[in-house]
């Protein structure tokens, strides 16, 4: 074979090497990046069988691409399976583009339904009430009457309605008033639900309400009421087994045999109240290169200069000496204290949910920490109901205290430090009737 013969032939053998070799380099380039997402997915929350499913996809997505892109070189050329290769990639980057929009507006439209749901609840919660207007001595013969019962779900009977297996002595459950009624008390429980929005349209929260009446058959008077509704997490005031047993001065009404409680009707708030907020103002408040409220650190050291012993699970204080001691002073969902002359305020968050400051309770405690009154307020803050709330700058005027709530917690961190500070504050107003300082 002559040089020349060899130099028109070798040309066409490199050349054709050369585009073997691109399609080659672009199959390796496309399972690499498979490779690479579907180790990202594999990562993520689908599990095992998800992932691989997803990277069958992916192989055969990649197969259909090199195949496609491999028949135009072929029958079209070098050009022309380069151009189609762009237009591949480029329409699959405005796919995925596309896809990633939908599901942050997606995203977007959950987390606001999400804080729809949650205004709701706590709109709910404003409209509970409960008092106790005078109490029973305790020895009277008991009806209770049920209406809507069968609206009440199967987690919730066990709160709320009385027990099927036969209820606390001289309790009855009746559909209709006896004959003979002289002496005895009505509980009217009347049941309802009513519909929440939900995530998307289909889709609702129903949520379970109750209004309750008890009062003297004898002369009609009143001796309590209550309305309550159910939150994502219980009830806004909860405990209706514990309201019912002060009201009619009981050791137990809708079961027997010594219940555990949610909470102990010892530490039942005296009253409930509506708590209200100002309107709050924007910009940037208490910056600081130091943690905010470190409240449980200071009441920790307050309750162990008077003798306290802190155990921490659950998180409380024993406090006192018998013969009126030991008793239990809470520092779980400790938000606040205020010192007055010989006693103390503690504001504690009641955890409905986790959200902002919309459920609080207040106690009085005396100069050696007994508990003296609570009270549990509801409140509604303003726009969205986020966490991290801040509070302090107490005050009491004219049996109401109040509150500077700082919310939005902002955080910028340099080199020499972290700084954080507060976006909104306002004012937050709790009455507290019948306390004495």
């Amino acid at each position: 074979m002559s040089m020349h013969h060899r130099m028109s032939v070798e040309p066409g053998v490199i050349c054709t090497a050369m585009n073997c070799f691109g399609v080659r380099t672009y199959l390796v380039l496309l399972l690499t990046c498979w490779a690479c997402t579907a180790h990202a997915q594999g990562q993520g929350s689908y599990g095992g069988i998800a992932s691989g499913l997803v990277q069958l996809v992916l192989v055969a997505f990649a197969v259909v691409i090199a195949l496609v892109v491999l028949g135009i070189r072929v029958l079209l050329g070098i050009k022309a399976a380069l151009v189609s290769l762009g237009v591949i990639l480029v329409s699959i980057g405005i796919f995925f583009a596309k896809t990633r929009f939908a599901a942050t507006e997606r995203a977007t439209e959950r987390a606001a339904a999400s804080k729809r749901i949650d205004r709701a609840f706590a709109e709910g919660c404003m409209r509970t009430s409960r008092s106790i207007e005078q109490v029973a001595v305790g020895n009277e013969r008991v009806l209770i009457r049920l209406t809507g019962a069968e609206l009440v779900s199967e987690r919730q009977q066990y709160e709320l309605l009385p027990s099927k297996t036969g209820g606390a002595k001289g309790v009855e459950v009746v559909t209709e008033l006896p004959q003979d009624v002289s002496g005895a008390i009505l509980v009217d429980i009347r049941y309802g639900r009513d519909r929440v929005p939900g995530s998307f349209e289909g889709f609702e929260w129903y949520r379970t309400r109750y209004d309750l009446v008890a009062r003297s058959l004898a002369d009609g008077k009143i001796l309590a009421r209550t309305t309550d509704m159910q939150t994502r997490s219980g009830f806004c005031l909860g405990d209706l087994e514990a309201f019912l047993e002060r009201a009619l001065n009981r050791p137990e009404v809708l079961h027997s045999g010594g219940v555990p409680r949610t909470i102990p009707a010892r530490v039942l708030p005296d009253a409930y109240v509506l708590a209200e907020y100002s309107e709050p103002v924007g910009g940037r408040y208490l910056e600081s290169a130091t943690v905010h409220n470190a409240l449980v650190e200071e009441t920790t050291k307050l309750l162990t200069s008077k003798g306290c012993t802190i155990k921490d699970l659950p998180r409380l204080a024993l406090c006192g000496t018998p013969p009126d001691g030991p008793f239990e002073v809470s520092l779980y969902g400790i938000v606040g204290a205020f010192q007055l002359r010989d006693s103390w305020l503690l504001i504690y968050r009641i955890n409905n949910d986790g959200k902002a400051l919309t459920s609080i309770r207040v106690e009085h405690r005396l100069s050696d920490l007994r508990l003296a009154r609570s009270w549990h307020a509801n409140a509604l803050p303003s726009g969205n109901l986020e966490d991290g709330d801040h509070l302090q700058e107490f005050a009491l005027n004219g049996g109401v205290m109040t509150a500077a709530v700082y919310r939005g917690p902002k955080w910028k961190y340099d080199r020499s430090q972290a700084l954080n500070w507060y976006t909104e504050r306002s004012i937050l107003m709790i009455p507290l009737p019948g306390l004495r300082e």
